[in-house]
């Protein structure tokens, strides 16, 4: 029985996978990690340096992107199909997840300004909502069998 649940813990957890639902929950783990320091960010510049809680949102955002971008590169997708072309790679990503940002602008300020919520509450709602975007976008556009195919 140790043999299986390390077998399995391998396969969810260490080794390469093109399956999306092994990917889907890498992903999940990723944007947490990326969202915690996100949301950090988003905190500090607000509280801290005083910088208005959109702003403070775009910024922090990007930082989240940074570190969602290395993690999912590293462990969550099996196939690169710009892995040569890293500026391109990442300028793709960085496209992908700027129309994250949009939605995320808009939903914290619908729930924040309109509707009063706390900014980091709005956050988080609207962090939930975009990783979708975010997931599904990467795999289909920047993390493609079909593109690797057609190089």
């Amino acid at each position: 029985m140790p043999d299986k649940i390390t077998a399995v813990c391998r396969k969810l957890l260490i080794e390469k996978s093109g399956h999306s639902g092994i990917q889907f929950m890498r992903s999940l783990y990723v944007g947490i990690i990326a969202t915690f320091l996100d949301i950090f960010f988003l905190f500090f510049l607000k509280e801290y340096l005083h910088i208005y809680y959109l702003l403070s949102a775009g910024i922090s955002y990007f930082a989240g992107m940074v570190l969602n971008y290395l993690l999912s590169n590293k462990w969550v997708f099996d196939q690169r199909a710009l892995e040569k072309n890293k500026f391109l790679e990442f300028s793709i990503f960085a496209f992908i997840t700027s129309i994250g940002l949009i939605f995320l602008e808009i939903l914290m300020w619908v729930l924040t300004g309109l509707f009063r919520l706390y900014y980091l509450f709005s956050k988080v709602i609207a962090a939930f909502l975009i990783f979708t975007w975010n997931f599904w976008s990467r795999k289909k556009i920047l993390y493609s069998k079909k593109i690797i195919s057609n190089k």
